[in-house]
């Protein structure tokens, strides 16, 4: 094998590894928010990794965070939010997102959704 192709190839390996590694260290099983209700999401993240949660539906007009995370930060997106534990936690914590926007009657609704989170040893 020549000194170029084993170069591309070392390329192609790490670039898998570390794609691989990123999918590892963040788990967000998907989840349904109704209308009016609190609703459960989890999500399992490697601690020093930011994990982001999405929240796509029609009639969004803003996500904010009502209650912080005790344990790291949540801030909100535009369609979700992300977080990130403080350095080196591992442990629970959990922080709350609320989807303001319109219903499909165009009447004012808001959602919910109360984050479970576990940050985990890598």
């Amino acid at each position: 094998m020549s000194k170029k192709m084993k170069l591309y190839f070392c390329i192609l390996a790490l670039t898998f590894i570390s794609v691989e590694s990123q999918a590892k260290s963040c788990s967000v099983p998907k989840f349904l928010a109704s209308w009016g209700l609190e609703m459960p999401a989890h999500m399992t993240v490697a601690k020093n990794f930011a994990c982001r949660v999405l929240v796509t539906s029609t009639g969004q007009t803003s996500i904010s965070i009502e209650n912080p995370a005790k344990n790291g930060t949540a801030t909100a997106l535009q369609n979700g939010a992300r977080y990130k534990s403080n350095k080196d936690f591992v442990g629970e914590d959990e922080f709350l997102i609320v989807r303001n926007g319109t219903d499909r009657y165009g009447s004012a609704s808001q959602r919910r959704i109360r984050v479970k989170v576990k940050v985990v040893d890598e």
